[in-house]
């Protein structure tokens, strides 16, 4: 009996420190960071790895620059990127959060290749797609072409991801929620009420993305008393 106990001891603690592990490597997975440079106004927040970076209304990107989080320690390697600008054709690739591109001009990208290098390519494939007229493209990978060059069609917006080799194209990204761009909050101030109230909240009912009762409920079982009933 003592040395089933002991051996169940030993494999369970084997079982975390594998989980632990697990846990530790996706946490530290490498990440893409990135921004563009916008005509007008100049380079935007840094995006996350995965997010759309798109330009302001009226802009367009001509330059950009990336760079990678979370490398581990002693893999070799950084994120390498080239640009094709308008009427000068395809830059010099560039590394590691150089800009890529031009910040002093008004001609546009017409597409872009991003790479990994050293160790991190043999672990690592790195995914780009572009918005470019009116559209994001498909996926480039590894260097490929990202974007139609020679065809008068800017860039307006720049997508990275980074995926552990052969793991496949990063999840899709819901296009009614661009995380990387500002958002608008819809709220009202109906008192409450007694008439208003019970109105706004069965038009709200079936879309909103909580229950009434969860978030209303709060506010207004403290105020009013037929409020709470209702939401019973």
């Amino acid at each position: 009996m003592r040395r089933f106990k002991k051996a169940f001891v030993m494999l369970m603690a084997c079982v975390m420190s594998m989980a632990f592990a697990v846990t530790a490597h996706a946490e530290e997975d490498v990440k893409a960071e990135y921004s563009g440079f916008f005509y007008g106004s100049g380079f935007g927040a840094p995006c996350k790895d995965n997010t759309r970076c798109t330009a302001p209304a009226g802009s367009y990107l001509t330059g950009m620059k990336a760079t990678l989080v979370n490398q581990p320690e002693g893999v070799t390697g950084t994120i390498v990127y080239q640009a094709n600008l308008s009427g000068s054709g395809w830059l010099d690739w560039v590394d590691n959060n150089d800009i890529c591109g031009s910040s002093e001009t008004n001609m546009p990208l017409e597409a872009v290749r991003v790479s990994l290098n050293g160790q991190l390519a043999e672990l690592y494939d790195v995914y780009t797609m572009v918005y470019q007229n009116g559209q994001w493209s498909q996926w480039a990978v590894n260097g490929a072409t990202a974007g139609q060059e020679g065809m008068g069609l800017r860039l307006d917006g720049i997508r990275i991801a980074i995926m552990p080799k052969g793991a496949g194209e990063p999840e899709e990204i819901p296009m009614g929620v661009d995380p990387s761009r500002p958002m608008v909050a819809l709220t009202f101030d109906d008192g409450p009420h007694a008439t208003v109230t019970p109105r706004i909240l069965n038009c709200l009912e079936p879309t909103a993305p909580e229950p009434p009762s969860s978030w209303w409920a709060t506010a207004c079982r403290e105020m009013l008393p037929w409020c709470s009933a209702w939401l019973r």
